[in-house]
């Protein structure tokens, strides 16, 4: 939020960011990283309950960003 001041997508690649290398959002200027497809875990969550039937929700992260699957190549 210090970095976006906002809460929303424009948020989520820097606290991805901030996440996978901390030093690094200080580096990003606003719009420089583009992540398509990047969602939170609490949007995942949100999506699977509008199913009808909902959906079970997803289950919660035990590392941050874990939700995403492998982010090895995208902390390099």
């Amino acid at each position: 939020m210090d970095h976006a001041h906002a809460i929303g997508p424009t948020a989520l690649e820097p606290a991805l960011v901030t996440s996978l290398a901390p030093n690094g959002v200080r580096i990003l200027s606003y719009g420089q990283l583009a992540i398509n497809g990047l969602i939170g875990w609490g949007a995942l969550v949100a999506r699977a309950r509008k199913q009808n039937p909902p959906a079970p929700d997803p289950a919660p992260n035990h590392r941050p960003w874990e939700h995403l699957g492998n982010l090895a190549a995208l902390s390099e």
